[in-house]
């Protein structure tokens, strides 16, 4: 999964958040309980590398939007 965040430009965070969803859901809970557990498995079946690369990404992005005085990020967010 840590070839999945590769590139500059890459939205980690929304990645690993679509990547859980996709992977909870795909065994349909079928309670709240259920869904706490199949949530707490996925997590726990992530690369410690890949969290830290969502981490940097995420510290990265919110340097930048500080330094852009809370702006969007264009150049990072729509950069080809």
């Amino acid at each position: 999964m840590a070839s999945s965040f590769t590139g500059p430009n890459s939205s980690r965070l929304f990645f690993l958040w679509g990547y859980l969803k996709s992977k909870v859901y795909s065994t349909r809970p079928t309670d709240l309980h259920a869904l706490k557990e199949h949530i707490r498995e996925e997590i726990a079946k992530l690369l410690e590398e890949t969290l830290q690369a969502v981490m940097r990404s995420f510290l990265t992005r919110v340097h930048l939007c500080i330094e852009d005085g809370g702006g969007h990020l264009k150049d990072i967010v729509y950069k080809e």
